[in-house]
């Protein structure tokens, strides 16, 4: 089965996390003092992260990154705003078939016998959501 539209989101959310927690990582130049990468941008040392004390871990503020994921909900729900609403009209279409099988289960038990014409609706009810299931296809 396909993912539901939350778990879609979550994917995105996610992907902004892993970037933040990159983030924490500091910049290679920060690994070694400030004299010593001028010496080694003149190639006369080799770096000796061992005996580093300078290194900085940097990170994003919580409000930041909560502000982020809000940014991006409202993106990621105007953005499928349009699959959204066709899925709801898709759900709404056909909720008889979805939603009502047990009522109409119950109504072709032989407890409750239908009449010729009652049958007859029936089955033109069906065969119209299927003609309109066929036509999706199409479109």
């Amino acid at each position: 089965m396909s993912p539901r539209l939350e778990e879609f989101y979550s994917t995105f959310h996610n992907f902004v996390d892993k970037i933040a927690n990159i983030v924490h990582l500091p910049p290679l130049e920060s690994w070694i003092h400030p004299k010593e990468w001028r010496r080694l941008e003149r190639r006369t040392i080799e770096i000796d992260i061992t005996r580093n004390d300078y290194t900085m871990f940097t990170s994003p503020p919580a409000w930041y990154l909560n502000e982020v994921h809000q940014q991006l909900n409202v993106i990621l729900q105007k953005s499928f705003r349009p699959l959204s609403n066709y899925l709801e009209e898709l759900r709404l279409q056909f909720s008889y078939v979805f939603y009502e099988t047990d009522q109409i289960y119950r109504e072709a038990t032989p407890e409750k016998e239908l009449s010729f014409d009652e049958g007859v609706a029936k089955v033109e009810d069906f065969n119209q959501l299927i003609r309109v299931i066929n036509g999706m296809v199409r479109n």
